[in-house]
Protein backbone atom coordinates (compact mmCIF):
# COMPACT_ATOMS: atom_id res chain seq x y z
CA UNK A 1 0.00 0.00 0.00
CA UNK A 2 1.22 3.59 -1.03
CA UNK A 3 1.68 5.12 2.38
CA UNK A 4 1.49 8.96 0.59
CA UNK A 5 -1.25 8.24 -1.40
CA UNK A 6 -3.28 6.80 1.24
CA UNK A 7 -2.88 9.36 3.33
CA UNK A 8 -4.01 12.38 1.11
CA UNK A 9 -6.95 10.67 0.32
CA UNK A 10 -7.60 10.02 4.21
CA UNK A 11 -7.20 13.76 4.98
CA UNK A 12 -9.28 14.84 1.82
CA UNK A 13 -12.19 12.58 3.03
CA UNK A 14 -11.94 14.02 6.71
CA UNK A 15 -11.52 17.67 5.84
CA UNK A 16 -14.80 17.48 3.61
CA UNK A 17 -16.91 15.20 6.26
CA UNK A 18 -15.42 17.99 8.68
CA UNK A 19 -16.81 20.47 6.44
CA UNK A 20 -19.98 18.88 5.83
CA UNK A 21 -20.68 18.11 9.77
CA UNK A 22 -19.98 21.88 10.56
CA UNK A 23 -22.09 22.94 7.69
CA UNK A 24 -25.20 20.72 9.07
CA UNK A 25 -25.76 18.36 10.84
CA UNK A 26 -27.84 16.07 8.23
CA UNK A 27 -25.07 14.75 6.40
CA UNK A 28 -26.77 12.58 3.69
CA UNK A 29 -28.27 16.20 2.07
CA UNK A 30 -24.41 15.57 0.14
CA UNK A 31 -25.59 12.62 -1.14
CA UNK A 32 -27.31 12.61 -4.81
CA UNK A 33 -27.13 9.00 -6.55
CA UNK A 34 -28.72 10.73 -9.53
CA UNK A 35 -26.46 13.54 -9.68
CA UNK A 36 -23.22 10.88 -8.95
CA UNK A 37 -24.64 8.73 -11.88
CA UNK A 38 -25.02 11.81 -14.08
CA UNK A 39 -21.30 12.82 -13.46
CA UNK A 40 -19.54 9.46 -13.82
CA UNK A 41 -21.57 7.92 -15.89
CA UNK A 42 -21.01 11.06 -18.50
CA UNK A 43 -17.30 11.32 -17.99
CA UNK A 44 -16.50 7.56 -18.33
CA UNK A 45 -19.16 7.99 -21.68
CA UNK A 46 -17.39 10.96 -23.26
CA UNK A 47 -13.67 9.44 -22.45
CA UNK A 48 -14.57 6.10 -23.97
CA UNK A 49 -15.72 8.04 -27.03
CA UNK A 50 -12.24 10.50 -27.00
CA UNK A 51 -10.00 6.70 -26.17
CA UNK A 52 -9.76 3.11 -27.09
CA UNK A 53 -10.89 0.81 -25.20
CA UNK A 54 -7.75 -0.66 -24.34
CA UNK A 55 -6.30 2.69 -22.66
CA UNK A 56 -9.70 3.03 -20.84
CA UNK A 57 -9.05 -0.24 -19.03
CA UNK A 58 -5.02 0.61 -18.70
CA UNK A 59 -6.02 3.82 -16.93
CA UNK A 60 -8.28 1.93 -14.52
CA UNK A 61 -5.61 -0.05 -13.54
CA UNK A 62 -3.58 2.32 -13.01
CA UNK A 63 -6.08 4.40 -11.03
CA UNK A 64 -5.62 1.04 -8.53
CA UNK A 65 -2.05 0.49 -8.70
CA UNK A 66 -1.20 4.62 -7.08
CA UNK A 67 -2.20 3.02 -4.25
CA UNK A 68 0.03 0.05 -4.40
CA UNK A 69 3.39 0.17 -3.00
CA UNK A 70 6.47 2.02 -5.68
CA UNK A 71 8.43 -0.38 -7.72
CA UNK A 72 12.01 -1.21 -5.74
CA UNK A 73 14.35 1.13 -5.23
CA UNK A 74 17.54 1.25 -7.92
CA UNK A 75 19.97 -0.23 -4.93
CA UNK A 76 18.35 -3.59 -5.23
CA UNK A 77 18.54 -4.40 -8.39
CA UNK A 78 22.20 -2.63 -9.09
CA UNK A 79 23.06 -5.33 -6.62
CA UNK A 80 21.30 -8.08 -9.08
CA UNK A 81 23.48 -6.69 -11.63
CA UNK A 82 26.30 -6.86 -10.24
CA UNK A 83 25.94 -10.28 -9.16
CA UNK A 84 25.16 -10.84 -12.48
CA UNK A 85 28.65 -9.66 -13.38
CA UNK A 86 30.66 -11.62 -10.99
CA UNK A 87 29.06 -14.72 -12.39
CA UNK A 88 29.44 -13.56 -16.19
CA UNK A 89 33.16 -13.26 -15.24
CA UNK A 90 33.23 -16.72 -13.71
CA UNK A 91 31.07 -18.53 -16.64
CA UNK A 92 28.55 -19.30 -14.08
CA UNK A 93 25.74 -19.58 -17.10
CA UNK A 94 23.64 -21.50 -14.47
CA UNK A 95 23.54 -18.69 -11.76
CA UNK A 96 22.61 -16.24 -14.04
CA UNK A 97 19.74 -18.38 -15.56
CA UNK A 98 18.79 -18.81 -11.91
CA UNK A 99 18.60 -15.02 -11.25
CA UNK A 100 17.10 -14.51 -14.12
CA UNK A 101 14.61 -16.93 -13.16
CA UNK A 102 14.31 -15.52 -9.71
CA UNK A 103 13.71 -11.25 -11.09
CA UNK A 104 10.08 -10.07 -10.78
CA UNK A 105 11.24 -6.92 -12.80
CA UNK A 106 10.55 -7.78 -16.39
CA UNK A 107 13.33 -5.03 -18.12
CA UNK A 108 15.80 -6.61 -15.95
CA UNK A 109 14.59 -10.08 -16.84
CA UNK A 110 14.68 -9.09 -20.47
CA UNK A 111 18.09 -7.30 -19.87
CA UNK A 112 20.03 -9.92 -18.36
CA UNK A 113 18.44 -12.56 -20.81
CA UNK A 114 19.48 -10.54 -23.73
CA UNK A 115 23.09 -10.89 -22.08
CA UNK A 116 23.02 -14.38 -21.33
CA UNK A 117 21.89 -14.84 -25.13
CA UNK A 118 24.79 -12.37 -25.99
CA UNK A 119 23.32 -10.11 -28.25
CA UNK A 120 25.17 -7.40 -29.89
CA UNK A 121 25.13 -4.24 -27.72
CA UNK A 122 23.76 -1.95 -30.54
CA UNK A 123 21.16 -4.54 -30.90
CA UNK A 124 20.62 -4.51 -26.75
CA UNK A 125 20.78 -0.71 -26.50
CA UNK A 126 18.09 -0.40 -29.46
CA UNK A 127 16.14 -2.83 -27.89
CA UNK A 128 16.07 -1.27 -24.06
CA UNK A 129 15.71 2.23 -25.49
CA UNK A 130 12.67 0.94 -27.28
CA UNK A 131 10.82 -0.70 -24.24
CA UNK A 132 11.42 2.70 -22.11
CA UNK A 133 10.12 4.62 -24.84
CA UNK A 134 7.02 2.54 -24.97
CA UNK A 135 6.95 2.25 -20.84
CA UNK A 136 6.66 6.13 -20.54
CA UNK A 137 4.77 7.38 -23.32
CA UNK A 138 1.81 4.58 -21.98
CA UNK A 139 2.09 6.09 -18.88
CA UNK A 140 1.93 9.57 -20.15
CA UNK A 141 -0.70 8.64 -22.02
CA UNK A 142 -2.84 7.28 -19.21
CA UNK A 143 -1.84 10.51 -17.16
CA UNK A 144 -3.38 12.60 -19.92
CA UNK A 145 -6.83 10.66 -20.30
CA UNK A 146 -6.75 11.34 -16.42
CA UNK A 147 -6.25 14.86 -17.40
CA UNK A 148 -8.80 14.91 -20.12
CA UNK A 149 -11.49 12.98 -17.21
CA UNK A 150 -10.47 16.12 -14.95
CA UNK A 151 -11.58 18.06 -17.17
CA UNK A 152 -14.68 16.69 -18.75
CA UNK A 153 -15.81 16.29 -14.41
CA UNK A 154 -16.91 19.43 -13.64
CA UNK A 155 -18.85 20.08 -17.38
CA UNK A 156 -20.74 17.35 -16.52
CA UNK A 157 -21.59 18.49 -12.90
CA UNK A 158 -22.87 21.64 -14.39
CA UNK A 159 -25.14 19.45 -17.11
CA UNK A 160 -26.67 17.49 -14.12
CA UNK A 161 -27.28 21.23 -12.12
CA UNK A 162 -28.76 22.18 -15.54
CA UNK A 163 -31.21 19.31 -15.68
CA UNK A 164 -32.06 19.88 -12.18
CA UNK A 165 -32.78 23.40 -12.61
CA UNK A 166 -35.07 22.60 -15.66
CA UNK A 167 -36.99 19.97 -13.64
CA UNK A 168 -37.31 22.35 -10.60
CA UNK A 169 -38.38 25.74 -12.99
CA UNK A 170 -40.56 23.22 -14.71
CA UNK A 171 -43.00 22.38 -11.46
CA UNK A 172 -42.37 25.62 -9.89
CA UNK A 173 -45.94 26.44 -10.59
CA UNK A 174 -47.27 23.24 -9.51
CA UNK A 175 -44.83 23.23 -5.90
CA UNK A 176 -43.22 26.66 -5.27
CA UNK A 177 -42.36 25.54 -1.53
CA UNK A 178 -39.92 22.67 -2.46
CA UNK A 179 -37.99 25.08 -4.96
CA UNK A 180 -34.93 25.27 -1.90
CA UNK A 181 -34.70 21.89 -1.53
CA UNK A 182 -34.78 20.93 -5.42
CA UNK A 183 -32.62 23.95 -6.04
CA UNK A 184 -30.07 22.66 -3.59
CA UNK A 185 -29.96 18.59 -4.84
CA UNK A 186 -29.28 20.57 -8.53
CA UNK A 187 -26.33 21.84 -7.32
CA UNK A 188 -25.11 18.61 -5.90
CA UNK A 189 -23.75 17.31 -9.40
CA UNK A 190 -21.67 20.38 -9.75
CA UNK A 191 -20.21 19.63 -6.37
CA UNK A 192 -19.46 16.31 -7.22
CA UNK A 193 -17.69 17.19 -10.41
CA UNK A 194 -15.57 19.59 -9.02
CA UNK A 195 -14.56 17.30 -6.51
CA UNK A 196 -13.84 14.25 -8.98
CA UNK A 197 -11.63 16.37 -10.56
CA UNK A 198 -9.58 17.71 -8.03
CA UNK A 199 -9.33 14.81 -5.73
CA UNK A 200 -9.29 11.74 -7.64
CA UNK A 201 -8.63 11.99 -11.99
CA UNK A 202 -6.18 15.30 -11.42
CA UNK A 203 -4.06 14.15 -8.09
CA UNK A 204 -3.66 10.49 -10.11
CA UNK A 205 -2.36 12.19 -12.97
CA UNK A 206 0.07 13.90 -11.49
CA UNK A 207 1.34 10.82 -9.32
CA UNK A 208 1.38 8.89 -12.56
CA UNK A 209 3.65 11.45 -14.19
CA UNK A 210 6.08 12.11 -11.06
CA UNK A 211 6.61 8.04 -11.27
CA UNK A 212 7.13 7.77 -14.79
CA UNK A 213 10.67 9.73 -13.76
CA UNK A 214 11.86 7.45 -11.20
CA UNK A 215 10.73 4.49 -13.29
CA UNK A 216 12.69 5.87 -16.87
CA UNK A 217 15.81 6.81 -14.40
CA UNK A 218 15.47 2.84 -12.94
CA UNK A 219 15.28 1.89 -16.41
CA UNK A 220 18.03 3.36 -17.26
CA UNK A 221 20.05 2.41 -15.12
CA UNK A 222 18.99 -1.48 -15.45
CA UNK A 223 19.99 -0.62 -19.46
CA UNK A 224 23.18 0.41 -18.67
CA UNK A 225 24.34 -2.05 -16.48
CA UNK A 226 22.98 -5.12 -18.39
CA UNK A 227 25.41 -3.64 -21.16
CA UNK A 228 28.68 -3.52 -18.97
CA UNK A 229 27.92 -6.86 -18.23
CA UNK A 230 27.77 -7.67 -21.27
CA UNK A 231 30.82 -6.28 -22.16
CA UNK A 232 32.13 -8.76 -19.53
CA UNK A 233 32.76 -5.00 -17.34
CA UNK A 234 35.01 -5.79 -13.91
CA UNK A 235 32.56 -5.51 -11.00
CA UNK A 236 33.95 -2.62 -9.31
CA UNK A 237 34.06 -0.76 -12.65
CA UNK A 238 30.65 -1.63 -13.13
CA UNK A 239 29.55 -0.59 -10.17
CA UNK A 240 31.48 2.70 -10.27
CA UNK A 241 29.87 3.21 -13.65
CA UNK A 242 26.22 2.85 -12.06
CA UNK A 243 26.90 4.87 -9.03
CA UNK A 244 26.84 8.05 -10.89
CA UNK A 245 24.11 7.52 -11.73
CA UNK A 246 22.05 6.95 -8.65
CA UNK A 247 22.29 9.34 -5.46
CA UNK A 248 24.58 8.56 -2.77
CA UNK A 249 22.56 7.65 -0.45
CA UNK A 250 21.12 4.53 -2.09
CA UNK A 251 24.57 3.12 -2.28
CA UNK A 252 25.38 2.86 1.48
CA UNK A 253 23.23 -0.15 1.55
CA UNK A 254 25.44 -1.94 -1.30
CA UNK A 255 29.07 -0.59 0.15
CA UNK A 256 28.30 -2.83 3.41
Amino acid sequence: MNIATLTGVIIGFLVLVGAMLEATENISIFFNPRGLAIVIGGVVGASFICHSLEEMFGVFKSMIKVFQREDQASRLYIQSILDCAEMTLTGNTKAIEAKIAQTNNVFLREGLQMVLDQYPEKKMRSLMRFSIQNAKQKVLSEAQLLRTMAKLAPAFGMVGTLIGLIVMFQSMDENFSNMGKSLALAMMTTLYGILLANLVFFPIAVKLEGRISSQVQRMIIIMEGCILISKRTPVDLVKSELEMMTKHEQWKAIGK
